[in-house]
């Protein structure tokens, strides 16, 4: 059944090359969704930014006159029910800032929402139909007002944009929900052929993240869990990828403290697609 696309309501989708974003747009676009609330914004490959992408997005929709958008990544596969459903949970209570749904790979639900503790992230099980208030929610299918005052830091490169958009926004007295009733299909980044840079960025970025807030017991933290995982990778692995990866988090360390953000030098880069 089409749906009844609400005028003040937007989907940004952000795409990595132009061929898998179409089975989404298609696929929105058979559900009646208007072609002039869909905006598609591209990450391009050498001087790729998620979050400048996302926000270029966003601010489209802005200027389109839209209240609240849908920000989905190209690899997402939802139906557009799952979208106002989304965008009327929104319109509950301004303190909501953002809502998503479980998401959902070939191997079942790996993600209700998750918690942060001491800069270390985590996914969440689903655990009932309710909707619980979370620390954040994956970037793949997120809604989010359009009156809030940040949206995504520019500098990560890659990963964390979420989960810093979520702190931030929690420290100001807004909540982040997942709404259990709903899915969407996704397809996370760092399981295809990016598993290097993913740990390198995960930790440079978490970093950042607390160096801008001067949270320095959480730097300490992530920098103990970091040495911890090198010396494990030194130890464990005599084949020679354990050096790579001991060398991944050694530059992540001492990037995130030096405050060193952006793209990463092109040994981290060697060997991934985010290129």
């Amino acid at each position: 059944m089409p749906v009844d696309w609400p005028p003040d309501a937007a989907i940004v989708v952000l795409s990595y090359g132009a061929g898998p974003v179409v089975g989404l747009v298609t696929a929105l676009a058979a559900e009646g969704v208007p072609c002039s609330r869909v905006f598609v914004v591209h990450n391009p490959g050498p001087g790729a930014r998620h979050g400048a992408a996302m926000n270029e997005g966003i601010l489209a929709a802005r200027q389109a006159g839209a209240d609240f958008a849908v920000l989905c990544t190209h690899d997402a596969r939802v139906s557009s029910q799952v979208l106002r459903s989304l965008l009327e949970t929104l319109r509950l209570a301004p303190t909501i800032a953002a809502a998503g749904p479980v998401l959902t790979d070939e191997d079942g639900a790996f993600s209700a929402g998750g918690r942060v503790r001491l800069g270390r992230a985590s996914h969440e099980a689903p655990t009932g139909a309710g909707v619980k208030s979370v620390d954040w929610l994956d970037g793949s299918v997120l809604a989010v007002r359009l009156d809030l005052p940040r949206y995504f830091r520019e500098d990560f490169f890659l990963y964390w944009e979420d989960i810093d958009f979520a702190r931030n926004l929690r420290r100001r007295g807004y909540i982040l929900v997942c709404v259990q009733s709903l899915q969407a299909f996704s397809t996370p980044g760092n399981r295809q052929g990016r598993l290097g840079l993913y740990t390198f960025l995960r930790f440079r970025n978490a970093l950042l993240a607390a160096r801008g807030d001067r949270a320095w017991v959480e730097m300490l933290a992530i920098s103990v869990l970091l040495l911890v995982k090198a010396v494990r990778s030194l130890s464990t692995d005599t084949s020679g990828e354990g050096w790579r990866t001991s060398a991944l988090l050694f530059r992540a360390l001492c990037d995130g403290w030096q405050g060193r953000s952006g793209r990463p030098h092109a040994s981290v880069l060697a060997g991934s697609d985010a290129v």
